[in-house]
């Protein structure tokens, strides 16, 4: 996940809460989504982008094709 949708999803949590807030993925690659599903739930592992260490919270459901 880019620095650009991880700075636009921590501005929607900090707006809106991440209670009623889900997060839908989709992506070429099946373990490039699990990797932006975990980001969005648990942080950034990297610890040098917007999420780093940030745990929102959401609920995140991958599609893939």
């Amino acid at each position: 996940m880019d620095l650009e949708n991880q700075a636009r999803i921590k501005s929607f949590a900090e707006q809106f809460g991440n209670e009623d807030f889900m997060v839908v993925l989709g992506g070429g690659e099946a373990e490039a989504s699990a990797l932006a599903a975990e980001t969005v739930t648990n942080g950034d592992l990297t610890y040098a982008v917007s999420l780093a260490g940030v745990q929102l919270g959401f609920k995140a459901y991958p599609i893939f094709a």
